[in-house]
């Protein structure tokens, strides 16, 4: 005895599922393959990207985007090199060790979050800072 199968309601389950299973699968393909972003740390604590490399016998630390000036001259030695990715960088600044260079690689720009005139302060241990390259 033969079954009769109702073939609407089977076309439609197929058709149905031969949409949904190749979005489902392309909608995991492509989200799974965006690049997350970081966003910036609006305290300005997050620790730099500390890339330290030696030229000659300074060294060299390299801020990114979303990362703080202030975390790479904490790490710094005296004598370092520091080079700044393009971006607008929202803290206040203290540098304290000798021999410092701050380096801006494009358009940098230090914005003071607080309500003080003064963004960039060199103490008494900063002799030789050299800022060059950021507005």
């Amino acid at each position: 005895m033969k079954k009769q199968v109702d073939l609407k309601r089977f076309s439609k389950w197929s058709a149905t599922r031969s949409v949904t299973l190749p979005l489902f699968v392309a909608a995991v393909f492509i989200l799974g393959s965006c690049k997350k972003e970081g966003q910036p740390d609006p305290s300005g604590n997050e620790a730099a990207t500390l890339q330290k490399a030696s030229s000659g016998k300074r060294n060299t630390i390299r801020v990114n985007p979303g990362t703080s000036i202030q975390a790479a001259l904490d790490a710094a030695t005296p004598g370092t090199v520091i080079k700044i990715k393009t971006g607008i960088y929202r803290e206040s600044i203290t540098v304290n060790k000798p021999n410092i260079t701050l380096t801006g690689e494009g358009n940098v720009i230090i914005e003071n979050p607080g309500t003080a005139d003064i963004g960039i302060v060199v103490d008494d241990g900063g002799d030789g800072f050299t800022l060059t390259g950021v507005t």
